[in-house]
């Protein structure tokens, strides 16, 4: 009996992310937002996830595809796929846009609660787990919660936003950094023979 085509795409649709190089973009934007924000220059948080953006398909042309290959999928699954990360991008543009102007408020001294500096890595874990749910990678609930956390503790400290970003950032960097380092050892490239 030959396996279902379906969710042999299935399986490697979700392998295309075990190789950590989605964490360690998503953990290095989330630093970067943070420093941004910590030097009270937004523009940097708002530019950096744009650039890693541009250099994903060469680094992992680079890096990923020599060792694990390179998988064109279905039309139904990049249709699904693209409907999906679209609906993301519109979530994280609103979620910035709305965190940008709450953070805004907040130092123009008008806001109304000290909780709303935790609100940008609120909105940060609800379109992390909302793509971990597009793209069936369980681990974006994890980092999600890592974010929500760091945005309830940043908010109830009182601090601005740069510790949320940058804690979260901090541990899901990490995280990337192992799990790529291990795809890497575990996944060599072959020598032309």
């Amino acid at each position: 009996m030959l396996p279902d085509p379906r969710s042999l795409e299935d399986e490697l649709f979700q392998s295309t992310w075990d190789d950590g190089l989605l964490d360690l973009f998503l953990g290095v934007s989330l630093l970067l937002i943070g420093v941004g924000w910590h030097l009270d220059q937004i523009a940097i948080g708002s530019i950096a996830p744009a650039l890693l953006v541009s250099t994903w398909a060469p680094i992992r042309q680079r890096f990923v595809e020599p060792r694990s290959g390179y998988v064109e999928l279905g039309a139904r699954t990049q249709r699904k796929t693209r409907r999906g990360l679209w609906a993301v991008l519109a979530l994280g543009v609103v979620a910035l846009g709305l965190g940008v102007a709450l953070y805004l408020q907040v130092r123009a001294g008008s806001s109304p609660s000290t909780l709303i500096a935790g609100l940008p890595a609120l909105l940060l874990a609800l379109g992390a787990a909302v793509t971990g749910a597009v793209l069936r990678i369980p681990r974006l609930g994890l980092y999600a919660l890592a974010l929500a956390a760091a945005g309830v503790a940043t908010g109830l400290i009182g601090l601005d936003p740069s510790p949320s970003m940058l804690v979260s950032g901090l541990i899901i960097t990490a995280a990337g950094a192992l799990r790529f380092s291990r795809f890497l050892r575990t996944h060599p490239v072959e020598e032309a023979r």
